[in-house]
């Protein structure tokens, strides 16, 4: 038998291209293992569905890709002939929208392992009817006099490690913007179900309590996307109340560490503010979590106790972020505009929360209202209007009205004009660029990861593994880091870390790593430093180059030169020349006796590359030229 998913997207989206449908991945190894059917595969196109002649067609739809849905489902059922199921978040939350007539044999609902088993043995066993249909918990059709029958919702387990491990080598599929086979990042889900009630959430209408994976099973669900797909360095875990139990948690980063998966794997993390401290995040960053991604919503507390309830604090939100700074973890922030009772001010409050925060977000996703089948939004429209949103058509729960080309169809506020919300988002939109970082964040933190590796390639040897070491760095992630997996004896003196004190007994070596860069005054910095510690031997220094010709261009192109390790740069001060730090370190009685430059490519498709050092060869600074390919410096140091 051959089984296709139709998974319809807006596959020119970056976003399409990197998530991908774990839960048809769910669906497909219990196939597999219940009723051996081998040969599945997941498209995003309907024509490459088509050209596969499959026995039978799975539809996985959201309600923003419902039209497209139903338009690809009418040419598998006119060209094809064969049976089509639909699934997916649209048919959880609004089951009763099976078309009559339509070309969806059956609809299915609620956890979709076991229907999807039961619905395939039917169609196997030649009973592809009705009749067959009422057997089977979680399912919804037209009976032979046309009325629609719904079964009850399919029992769930309670014991989420009887559910197979997805079939992750599906995860790819043919996209046509790009021409080719795409692969998915490989995700993790390591519960199911949320006792919170969003307003906005497609979960809100059923609340569960959550159901976890055992620590085991997802360490071993990781060790499988290390094995098997060696070049993926960030994993995405998506269900963001992993946390809420922080016993579980304790026991899940004990795993991860003496796995020592956390030094072959970063996660992206999405967490409530709620449910997040400092404790929490320290866990998190013992882990490996590289990037959390919270749900902010607004920046007012009126809203926010209408969107979330009385258990979300406005002051959580600041709360999280100044966290994440001082430990150095990456942050994004998503926000809903156009909430009914928002007024101008309360808008005006969001907007500033992230003016502040500017330096802190990675990005801040900006949505205006849409009321979703299965959110409260979808009531509250209808209160309202005295409609329900769908007599607009599904064509309008797409996102396109974001560009206003044809307004905003769902607006509902009480307090402003929808000409004032269209202003409004245009401003939120402008601040996209002046945020901290890009898209293409991940790329950068193995650049970065990269140049550690190296730097403590380099470091070990010299410094030597018995060598009673201090460290001054900017933040908790530095040489200390790697020297703990060996048990090497490094002291850290973090500077953002007000509770660290300098040691009072001397040291046989000091490194200063990266933290001239965060001073406002280095001299000033550096002179209290050498008065307060007694340094037996060398001294080492790393520091980034003021002269990496990438920093220069972003400079000259008015960006902010985040090239370095972000968010580094939004509390970085200072960045120095070569020749800027010798003449400092001569002022305060130190010469360099040896040093390690870090090239690291250009990129050659950058004009002002191409053209620069050439240029700088012409006008007879060819030192200058050389010194435009380092990324940083290491010294070593000794008094005069």
């Amino acid at each position: 038998m051959k089984l296709v998913f139709y998974y319809p997207c807006e596959f020119a989206h970056a976003h399409a291209t990197i998530h991908g449908p774990m839960g048809l991945t769910y669906i497909a190894a219990h196939l597999q293992k219940e009723l051996g059917v081998e040969d599945v595969k997941i498209e995003v196109d309907i024509d490459q569905v088509l050209a596969h002649k499959p026995d039978l067609v799975g539809v996985s739809s959201y309600t923003q890709t419902y039209p497209k849905a139903l338009a690809g489902a009418w040419r598998v059922k006119k060209e094809l002939g064969v049976p089509v199921m639909l699934g997916g978040p649209h048919m959880n939350a609004m089951p009763e929208s099976l078309p009559l007539g339509g070309p969806f044999d059956v609809g299915a609902y609620g956890e979709g392992e076991h229907t999807a088993v039961e619905l395939v043995r039917r169609l196997l066993q030649d009973q592809w009817n009705p009749t067959a249909f009422a057997e089977i918990p979680g399912l919804v059709f037209y009976d032979e006099n046309r009325q629609q029958v719904k079964t009850a919702r399919e029992e769930e387990t309670d014991h989420l490690d009887t559910l197979c491990y997805p079939r992750r080598e599906l995860l790819q599929a043919w996209f046509p913007p790009q021409g080719k086979v795409g692969q998915w990042r490989q995700g993790l889900y390591t519960s199911r179900d949320c006792p919170f009630r969003c307003r906005f959430c497609i979960h809100s209408t059923i609340q569960g309590m959550p159901r976890y994976h055992s620590v085991e099973r997802v360490i071993s669900e990781l060790e499988e996307i290390i094995n098997h797909y060696p070049d993926q360095k960030i994993v995405t875990i998506y269900d963001d109340i992993f946390v809420v139990s922080k016993k579980r948690l304790i026991e899940l980063t004990d795993a991860i560490r003496d796995a020592g998966i956390h030094k072959r794997l970063g996660f992206v993390a999405m967490i409530k503010p709620s449910t997040f401290n400092h404790e929490i995040a320290l866990l998190l960053k013992d882990m490996n979590v590289k990037l959390i991604s919270f749900g902010f919503e607004t920046g007012s507390a009126e809203v926010l106790k209408y969107l979330k309830g009385r258990g979300a604090r406005l002051s959580q939100h600041q709360e999280s972020l100044d966290i994440c700074k001082d430990l150095n973890i990456r942050t994004t922030g998503y926000f809903i505009m156009g909430s009914p009772i928002e007024t101008q001010q309360d808008l005006a409050k969001t907007y500033w929360f992230i003016r502040h925060n500017i330096h802190e977000l990675h990005t801040a996703g900006m949505f205006c209202l849409i009321p979703f089948p299965g959110t409260r939004f979808w009531s509250d429209y209808q209160e309202y209007t005295g409609k329900t949103p769908d007599y607009l058509g599904w064509e309008v729960f797409d996102h396109k009205f974001m560009d206003w080309d044809e307004g905003y169809p769902f607006f509902i506020n009480q307090h402003y004009t929808p000409a004032f919300l269209q202003n409004a988002y245009r401003e939120f939109t402008k601040l996209r660029p002046r945020l901290a970082s890009d898209l293409h964040w991940e790329r950068e933190e193995e650049r970065v990861m990269g140049y550690k590796r190296a730097l403590y390639n380099y470091l070990r040897p010299i410094i030597g593994e018995k060598t009673q070491l201090l460290e001054v760095a900017a933040y908790a992630n530095s040489y200390y880091e790697w020297s703990i997996y060996y048990e090497m004896p490094v002291q850290l003196y973090p500077l953002n870390n007000p509770e660290r004190s300098l040691p009072n007994t001397p040291v046989e070596a000091l490194y200063l790593n990266h933290c001239l860069e965060d001073q406002p005054d280095p001299l000033a910095f550096l002179t209290h430093l050498l008065s307060q510690v007694e340094v037996k031997g060398p001294i080492y220094l790393s520091f980034y180059n003021a002269l990496f010709l990438p920093v220069i261009e972003r400079l000259l192109s008015g960006q902010t030169p985040d090239i370095f390790e972000p968010p580094y740069w939004q509390s970085q001060r200072k960045l120095f020349s070569f020749p800027q730090m010798l003449k400092l370190l001569k002022q305060v009685g130190l010469e360099m006796t040896d040093v390690y430059r870090n090239p690291q490519p250009l990129d050659k498709s950058s004009e002002f590359s191409r053209l620069v050092p050439p240029l700088l060869q012409q006008l007879a600074h060819p030192e200058l030229a050389r010194e435009m390919n380092i990324y940083s410096y290491f010294l070593v140091l000794q008094k005069t």
